[in-house]
């Protein structure tokens, strides 16, 4: 009676071991299964060029890139300071067609430009935008195209197109810096070389 007592008590001891080792095998199999599993990637974001000025600035000349690409006339010259006319519109979409084609495509917001004011940038009255096809360089090659809008009376007026050949000034929007008094800045009005406007372009990153 005391042996068969034993033996019950060794098997009552045995079984939750056996359940332990069976327990530790399911997990260690488990493990083998996710291991045969591909590693997810994680998905690659787009880099944003970083803004180097006001972040509506940056949204604004976005969609005027948009309009720019579509040839659209009507919106570019939407309230503008003597182009919102059929004449002018039909200047405006002709002026993009002889820099990126007539079917543009892959035109970039190069950098804005802000009119030097005692060597200081400042877009509170107008500014420029710059734009330029992806082969575009200081050489000549590839097309730029700047437009500049007034902001005096609260939205943005186009007041100027500007074809710039100079390698200085192509040099000047394309890497950031201060191009001559050809290119449009923006402000209102340039009438005379004493009311000439300069721009200081800053690049976007």
């Amino acid at each position: 009676m005391e042996t068969e007592n034993i033996r019950a008590r060794e098997k009552m001891v045995k079984w939750p071991v056996r359940l332990a080792m069976a327990i530790v095998a399911l997990a260690l199999l488990g493990a083998c299964g996710d291991g045969d599993e591909q590693p997810q990637t994680a998905a690659t974001a787009t880099p944003r060029a970083i803004c180097p000025v006001a972040e509506d600035l940056c949204s604004f000349g976005q969609k005027v890139r948009t309009s720019v690409e579509a040839l659209d006339g009507d919106s570019l010259v939407a309230s503008s300071v003597g182009w919102d006319t059929p004449h002018g519109r039909a200047d405006v979409v002709g002026t993009i067609g002889s820099v990126f084609g007539t079917s543009p495509s892959n035109v970039t917001l190069k950098g804005i430009g802000c009119p030097d004011d005692k060597g200081q940038p400042d877009c509170s009255g107008g500014f420029a935008l710059v734009f330029a096809h992806p082969a575009a360089s200081a050489a000549g090659t590839g097309g730029i195209l700047v437009l500049g809008f007034d902001t005096t009376s609260g939205q943005p007026r186009l007041t100027g197109i500007g074809v710039p050949s100079d390698a200085a000034d192509r040099g000047a929007l394309l890497d950031g810096g201060r191009p001559g008094c050809s290119v449009p800045a923006g402000r209102m009005p340039r009438t005379t070389a004493e009311e000439c406007t300069y721009l200081i372009v800053r690049p976007l990153q």
